[in-house]
């Protein structure tokens, strides 16, 4: 049962991520929207379930109390779907924060995951929609064969990760937090700016004396 809930969301943060990783302006938004979208769906049961606990501790009992009226479903239903809302927007803010400051190696394995779920997912649908429809035999290696296709797919694009990033912040290691740049050389903090040494004065050349001849 849960996993008919999240199959909704899973299929459309797959579809997101795969057409984001497509267009290469579109990559610094292969993370965060997906993300987004998958934070949506735990948040919108998470308000479902704050508002059924509320009903339960005011005393709203199904067996004597058939249900409320429409309005009250219809504002229950609205503030769920505003709280799912708000959280896949956070989701996404922080991800989208994450991405910018994530060294080199992290980036990456984030896209290979990403990735790789996203492929798998598809895979996936496309095939219970083969099946359905062309009533195709049950294969147990055919999973298999999907999850390695959808890995190599995921080694391709997570190849570049520089171009995922969704902000001009870089943080290399071993530089401070104010040394970030995007790709320029990292400016030299004032408290590392050695002073120069101050040049000594050139003593004056001493006065030529003239020979008697």
């Amino acid at each position: 049962m849960q996993l008919l809930f999240a199959a909704p969301f899973l299929l459309v943060a797959a579809l997101a991520f795969t057409i984001l990783a497509a267009v290469p302006p579109w990559r610094r938004w292969a993370i965060p929207i997906p993300t987004a979208v998958i934070a949506s769906g735990p948040s919108l049961f998470a308000v479902i379930g704050a508002e059924l606990l509320i009903a339960h501790l005011l005393g709203h009992d199904v067996n004597t109390n058939p249900g409320p009226g429409r309005q009250a479903l219809i504002a229950a239903f609205s503030l769920a779907v505003l709280g799912g809302i708000v959280g896949g927007i956070a989701a996404g803010v922080v991800a989208r924060f994450l991405t910018g400051i994530l060294p080199r190696v992290l980036l990456r394995s984030a896209i290979v995951i990403a990735a790789w779920c996203s492929y798998f997912v598809l895979f996936v649908a496309l095939n219970i929609a083969a099946s359905a429809r062309l009533r195709l035999p049950d294969s147990i290696a055919l999973p298999l064969v999907e999850a390695a296709l959808a890995l190599v797919g995921a080694w391709f694009t997570a190849r570049n990760p520089e171009p995922f990033r969704t902000s001009r912040i870089r943080l290399p290691i071993g530089l401070r937090f104010s040394q970030r740049g995007d790709g320029a050389p990292p400016t030299t903090h004032p408290i590392d700016k050695v002073p120069a040494a101050a040049e000594e004065p050139k003593a004056a050349p001493a006065p030529s004396v003239d020979q008697p001849s």
